[in-house]
């Protein structure tokens, strides 16, 4: 039996599985039962073949499926009647139509091979064409060599005195360049002394200076994130006082109508809200990450150095949870970056997240993949979004 028989029995096929899902299990016969589990819009060539063998062999199952059916199809109508008869009139039938469109088709092509001829020949007349006035363009071109010479050498003397000018301009930048070196040592001479009364202030968030200007990063990327590191490490100094009355005149977080929670735009919408807190689920995030190799201390120094980018943005309290315990046995730690490490020592991590959420769940974020996590911290006051937000984010 061919695929193009099966294709014509298609209406029959169908109508056959609605026979089979309305049967008791029991009353399902033994060669039909993997047709029955099939959950496949289309059955496969092999399972339709036990479908059609099965109205062949089984009148009262063609009975059903006549009724089911209820087709005008003279061709489906009789294949229910007599199944071997009929399965002959279709092989018939398709290989006349298979005949009709080969023929068809044949008849394209003949079509097409002359429109390409056609074309061909007017390709050649544009070449014919094209050529002659290339050969027209190349002696006119010839004729004017010495325009053209002469027109070059009025470039040259145009662009020595561009180089000229360009020498004086790099005279200003050098100068330009030390006044500047200079200032950056005065700022850094700033920055150390800021960094000493810091120290004063709390050991704990103090940071290494360099001792001499040149010490600072070369590169300006880095040299911008050393400028960051200190001044969030000042930060806490200049905000203690001010932050909270002014979170208390916030509206409630929430994502903007329209921002998918797992989109970098969600994270970014509700940064520029002002939250308090953000946790952040430090495993789930890894996975999302480095999919099968999230377990490691490599992941987890790489999750907590994305969350230190957060920092940067937002003066709230950005706390990683990790499942487990540390390799030092800590409870837990504060980064370089100013990022809080808990570990679960015993418990679930989401256990420990949505402790921290019910005992407080005032304008905070959640970050996790984990559907069920987000549906219980879904307080009033929190706002859960997905892991991918946060990486698509960074």
């Amino acid at each position: 039996m061919d695929r193009a028989l099966l294709e014509a029995l298609q209406p029959v096929i169908q109508a056959a599985r609605h026979a089979l899902a309305d049967m008791d299990s029991s009353d399902i016969p033994a060669s039909l039962r993997k047709v029955a589990r099939s959950s496949e819009r289309t059955l496969t060539p092999p399972l339709a073949r036990l479908v059609v063998d099965a109205l062949v062999e089984k009148a009262w199952f063609r009975d059903d499926v006549a009724e089911r059916l209820g087709t005008d199809d003279p061709l489906l109508s009789a294949f229910l009647e007599d199944p071997e008869s009929a399965s002959l009139e279709t092989s018939d039938r398709i290989r006349a139509l298979r005949e009709s469109s080969i023929a068809e088709e044949l008849e394209s092509t003949k079509k097409r091979v002359a429109d390409l001829t056609d074309q061909l020949a007017e390709a050649k007349r544009r070449l014919r064409t094209t050529r002659a006035s290339h050969r027209d363009e190349l002696a006119r071109a010839r004729s004017s060599g010495t325009q053209a010479r002469e027109r070059a050498e009025s470039r040259n003397r145009d662009l020595m005195s561009l180089l000229e000018q360009g020498g004086a301009r790099v005279d200003v930048l050098e100068a330009e360049v030390v006044r500047l070196s200079s200032e950056r040592a005065a700022m850094e001479v700033r920055l150390r002394r800021a960094s000493e009364r810091t120290r004063r202030r709390s050991p704990d968030l103090a940071i290494q200076v360099p001792s001499r200007p040149d010490a600072a990063p070369s590169d300006p990327l880095e040299f911008a994130r050393w400028l960051d590191t200190l001044e969030r490490i000042s930060r806490p100094f200049r905000e203690q006082s001010s932050a909270p009355s002014y979170r208390s005149s916030l509206a409630d977080l929430q994502v903007p109508a329209g921002v998918a929670p797992d989109s970098g735009l969600a994270l970014d919408a509700l940064i520029h809200q002002r939250p308090r807190r953000i946790i952040l689920d430090g495993y789930n995030i890894a996975g999302e990450i480095r999919g099968g190799s999230f377990a490691g201390r490599e992941a987890r120094d790489d999750v907590i150095r994305r969350a230190g980018r957060l920092t940067r943005l937002t003066d709230a309290e950005i706390l990683v949870v990790f499942d487990g315990q540390d390799d030092e046995s800590r409870d837990g730690f504060k980064s370089t970056d100013g990022v809080a490490v808990r570990f679960s020592r015993g418990e679930k991590a989401d256990d420990v997240i949505v402790s921290l959420v019910v005992a407080d769940p005032s304008r905070t974020v959640v970050i996790t993949n984990d559907r069920e996590l987000r549906t219980r911290c879904a307080l009033s006051g929190c706002v859960p979004i997905w892991a991918s937000a946060f990486v698509r984010w960074c």
